[in-house]
C-alpha cells in the first residue's frame, strides 16, 4: 500500500501561500474532531483574502469526495489544492491521527513516517526443490512467486561418477541461478511499467 504512495511528487508540489489543504482521517467519526480545526482556521483567517477563499474552495472539494467515500479501508489521506487544480486522496490500512494541515504544499510527514515504519522487504525460502518468494508490504505478507527446481545433494562420495556428479550438480544449480535472475529481471521490469 505505502509502496503505491509517491511521496517525492507530493512533496515537489507547491502554491502560492497556503493553498493545500492536507487532511488525515482514522475513520468516518474523525470528521466531528476536525470541525473544530477547521473553525479554528476559519476564525486564524481573513475574510475576502485569497487564502480564505481557497480554503473554501478546498473544503467543498473535500466535502465533496467525503460525501462519496466508503470507509471499509481505515484511515484515509486527502491533499487538495483548488489553485493547482489538484486532488489527492489515499486510503491506508494502519492508524494515523485525525489532522487538517494548511500550508503551501502537502503535509506528508505522517506518510513518511509509515512508510518508513512499514518498508517493503522480501522474504526467499529455498531449498533443493523450490523456492517461494514472499512480498510483505505494509506488514501483509503476499506469497509472489513459487520457483520449482530439483537440485541433487552434496555427498562425499570418491572416484570418476563423483566428478560428473559434482559437474552436473553445479551446472544445475548454474541453471536454476541464471532462470532465477532473468526472472527477478523480468518481474521488475514488468512491475516498473505497470506503476
Amino acid at each position: 500500500m505505502f509502496h503505491k504512495m509517491d511521496l517525492e511528487s507530493l512533496a515537489e508540489r507547491s502554491g502560492p501561500e497556503r493553498t493545500f489543504i492536507s487532511l488525515y482521517l482514522s475513520g468516518p467519526d474523525s470528521l466531528d474532531s476536525v470541525e473544530a480545526r477547521i473553525k479554528k482556521v476559519r476564525g486564524l483567517l481573513e475574510e475576502e483574502t485569497d487564502e480564505a477563499e481557497h480554503f473554501e474552495e478546498n473544503l467543498k472539494l473535500v466535502q465533496e469526495f467525503l460525501a462519496d467515500y466508503d470507509f471499509s479501508s481505515g484511515s484515509l489521506a486527502v491533499f487538495s489544492c483548488w489553485a493547482l487544480e489538484f486532488f489527492q486522496a489515499y486510503s491506508i490500512e494502519k492508524d494515523v491521527p485525525d489532522l487538517l494541515w494548511v500550508d503551501s504544499s502537502p503535509y506528508i510527514r505522517p506518510l513518511a513516517e509509515l512508510q518508513d515504519k512499514y518498508q517493503n522487504f522480501v522474504v526467499v525460502l529455498a531449498d533443493n526443490t523450490e523456492t517461494h518468494v514472499y512480498l510483505v508490504t505494509s506488514s501483509s505478507p503476499q506469497e509472489q512467486e513459487t520457483v520449482k527446481g530439483n537440485i541433487k545433494n552434496h555427498v562425499r562420495k570418491g572416484g570418476w561418477s563423483q566428478r560428473r556428479y559434482v559437474r552436473r550438480r553445479e551446472n544445475a544449480l548454474d541453471h536454476y541461478a541464471r532462470w532465477w535472475a532473468y526472472w527477478r529481471s523480468w518481474t521488475s521490469d514488468a512491475s516498473s511499467t505497470t506503476s
